[in-house]
């Protein structure tokens, strides 16, 4: 099996008890969070936490107003 079409018919031909399980499993696979995937890191919070709220030298702003000219 390994069309979409094969599995639908495979599925309908399997009994109830069997079917309902199959729903359980599915519904398992769906909610499931993958096993490597890992909290995205806080960048803003991460900076704030080396440099402070203002960190020294000039803004960004003023940085890329300066790369404009």
């Amino acid at each position: 099996m390994s069309t979409l079409s094969e599995i639908e018919d495979a599925i309908k031909r399997l009994p109830a008890s069997q079917l309902d399980k199959l729903a359980l499993w599915l519904e398992q696979q769906r909610i499931r969070k993958p096993a490597n995937s890992a909290p995205e890191p806080d960048f803003l919070d991460r900076a704030k936490a080396i440099w402070g709220e203002t960190p020294p030298g000039e803004p960004s702003s003023a940085l890329v107003s300066q790369a404009r000219d």
